[in-house]
């Protein structure tokens, strides 16, 4: 054969590609086939598939959702993944999970409205709701360095009006007010949070990938050739 002269190329080890975070939330909404009336359940429903009638997914900017019932704190409410508003849905759970940025170290408080039940887990620090209830808030404030933080808001729907709400502000408060934005929305002032996007509210290809291009293809070039 001829000589193929490769010194060019970059030389590296299979998988080949990359992954870049995109802004918001990865969202997995999930209709269950048994009764969600507490956490437990919902945990079990957003891990079992035998217990799963249908998923939907959505990488939204902020979490402001409403099916049925009252609106909260914040205009602007959006459909939750794959259901309508003011058409009623029950027995459901959600995951939202993201990584959100800490700009300046201090207390900061993170808050839900919901209804029902919810858990977030934010780094190493967790508050939760986990009983059925109507719209209401629940507020925990934290001493958070400035850096990334994992979040994952967990919420279920058991029965009548549904609507999610996800919002913080740098400070200490025990009440909600002016200050508090709705995370994602850094256009008003609101913490910023990105995502992997993909099915299944986000998958982390990265540990699959030994030779990473995103430098070299990321808003670049649509395609590379790869020479085995």
């Amino acid at each position: 054969t001829l000589p193929y002269h490769d010194a060019a190329w970059l030389a590296g080890t299979n998988g080949v590609g990359y992954q870049a975070y995109v802004p918001g939330f990865a969202v997995r909404n999930v209709r269950a086939n048994v009764g969600v009336c507490d956490l437990s359940t919902a945990e079990s429903v957003l891990a079992s598939p035998a217990l799963q009638a249908a998923v939907f997914t959505a990488n939204p900017a902020v979490i402001n959702y409403l099916n049925t019932g009252s609106g909260a704190n914040f205009g602007g409410d959006a459909t939750f993944p794959g259901m309508t508003i003011n058409v009623d849905e029950n027995n459901f759970a959600l995951e939202a999970t993201g990584i959100i940025t800490i700009p300046t170290s201090g207390f900061w408080t993170f808050g839900v409205n919901s209804d029902d039940g919810f858990s977030v887990t934010l780094g190493a620090n967790t508050f939760s709701y986990p009983s059925p209830r109507g719209p209401g808030d629940t507020l925990a404030t934290f001493n958070l360095p400035a850096g990334d933080y994992p979040v994952r808001l967990g919420f279920y729907e058991c029965g009548g009006g549904s609507e999610l709400e996800f919002f913080a502000a740098a400070g200490t408060f025990t009440s909600f007010n002016s200050a508090f934005r709705l995370v994602g929305h850094t256009a008003n002032g609101g913490l910023a949070v990105k995502s992997l996007p993909g099915a299944g509210g986000g998958v982390d290809f990265r540990p699959l990938i030994a030779t990473d291009v995103q430098a070299r293809m990321l808003n670049r070039y649509r395609t590379a050739y790869v020479r085995l």
